[in-house]
């Protein structure tokens, strides 16, 4: 938990009562490796946070998964459209390894953004990274290569060594062979 605790007080002051009231929320789960958090047609009950592990989100198109996001850091992460809509979730959410989580149901999460300031704060700025993220993937897929959106993931070395490859293709936008060449090109 000294990861979440850690996260936390990296994006927030909170003192250490305010800190053992929101940890308490928190509830450990293992999740062994290729084991769902969600499946498709499921709703999204609460939000989680990845101690230890490798996670993805994907979704079918053709009987084909398509990856559309992985990590293998801390970070707090839900479907948001499911968890706030109460509508049945279009992804998948996948262990790539056994992975240590700890999970807020939703109705907790509004709780502690009730009674601690901060936690507003947390989550204003939870939202805010998470928007970031997903425009600046929208721009790369709109403005980059193949080989430059490769070239960034080299910077995050724990998902090229965590992910396979066949998932990465597809969060690349390409095929198995295609990232099998900008591989042997980059050598």
């Amino acid at each position: 938990m000294e990861n979440l605790k850690r996260y936390i007080l990296d994006r927030v002051s909170v003192d250490e009562d305010e800190m053992s009231r929101i940890l308490r929320y928190f509830r450990p789960m293992q999740l062994g490796r290729n084991r769902h958090l969600l499946r498709r047609g499921q709703i999204a009950s609460g939000y989680v946070f990845i101690e230890e592990g490798c996670l993805r989100i994907y979704y079918h198109r053709d009987e084909q998964e398509i990856t559309g996001w992985a990590t293998c850091r801390n970070l707090i992460f839900t479907d948001l459209s499911s968890l706030l809509s109460r509508q049945p979730s279009v992804f998948n959410i996948q262990a790539l390894e056994s992975s240590r989580l700890y999970l807020i149901s939703h109705q907790d999460m509004q709780h502690l953004y009730d009674t601690i300031p901060k936690w507003q704060e947390l989550g204003r700025k939870l939202w805010e990274e998470a928007f970031v993220s997903v425009l600046n993937m929208i721009v790369s897929y709109q403005t980059e290569t193949a080989e430059e959106r490769y070239e960034r993931l080299l910077a995050e070395p724990g998902l090229l060594q965590k992910v396979p490859l066949k998932h990465l293709a597809t969060f690349l936008g390409i095929t198995p062979s295609s990232l099998s060449r900008l591989r042997r090109n980059r050598k």
